[in-house]
């Protein structure tokens, strides 16, 4: 795993036996990008090991149709992990649901094992650069972990979701910082001395839905920030884990 989460412009890695990983694709477009058919960054899969989805990255006043945007790893028998994906709408009040297509970077599947989910980014025109959520999405696929270690940049991100066996792993020694809500329905590990923070404007509310076990546990915003937990879960900081809620002296 390696790369920017919410400027992606890597290429795939390829694969042993010199099968390719995927191409970087870069958009800026000042209108409506309409896609009903097929924008792809996927690893080559002509042999094995398959290699990783490439990137996508695209900014467009507006987002619709009902293609596919996919970046996923080559299918053969040892198979590649999902490439990234960001997307961005710039026009007043734009969103993403005027989109009914498929945004993927699945990883590759095959006799030997499957790959792990890369990583989607979405960013709506309210939001600023690390405002946009982060997806981690293997499309029910059970795969390898979606890493974020040394090699990956821009760990600043609004909201975080695992979802349809996506499994996220933060490093040991890397942090991952949000500003808005964390939602795990899938998999997540925390490696020794990693670091979740929840950041964010002053007397912002961000909420964890889903089981967790972090191994730092950071709030560090200092002017009332409210930090929610989803009933009927359980969240662990497991010895020699830490959390650090930080407040201002007079807050409640």
């Amino acid at each position: 795993c390696y790369g920017s989460l919410v400027a992606p412009t890597n290429l795939g890695s390829g694969g042993a036996t010199g099968t390719s990983g995927g191409g970087a694709i870069w958009m800026a477009i000042s209108g409506t990008m309409r896609n009903d058919g097929l924008v792809c960054a996927d690893g080559g899969a002509w042999s094995w090991p398959t290699g990783s989805g490439g990137s996508i990255c695209l900014v467009a006043g507006n987002l619709l149709g009902g293609g596919i945007i996919r970046a996923a790893g080559g299918n053969w028998q040892y198979n590649g992990g999902g490439g990234r994906i960001a997307l961005a709408v710039t026009n007043a009040g734009a969103d993403f649901s005027g989109f009914a297509g498929i945004i993927s970077t699945c990883g590759g599947t095959g006799a030997n094992g499957n790959g792990g989910a890369g990583t989607v980014y979405l960013r709506a025109a309210n939001q600023d650069r690390n405002g946009g959520s982060l997806i981690i999405d293997n499309k029910t696929i059970s795969g390898d972990t979606t890493e974020i270690n040394s090699n990956v940049t821009d760990a600043i991100v609004g909201d975080v979701l695992i979802m349809n066996k996506g499994y996220l792993l933060v490093n040991t020694n890397q942090t991952l910082t949000l500003s808005g809500n964390w939602s795990n329905a899938a998999g997540f590990s925390a490696c020794t001395e990693s670091m979740v923070i929840f950041s964010g404007n002053a007397a912002s509310t961000s909420a964890v839905y889903g089981s967790n076990t972090f191994m730092e546990l950071v709030c560090t915003n200092t002017g009332g920030k409210t930090l929610m937990f989803e009933a009927g879960k359980t969240n662990t900081v497991p010895a020699p884990g830490r959390l650090l809620l930080k407040g201002s002296a007079t807050a409640t």
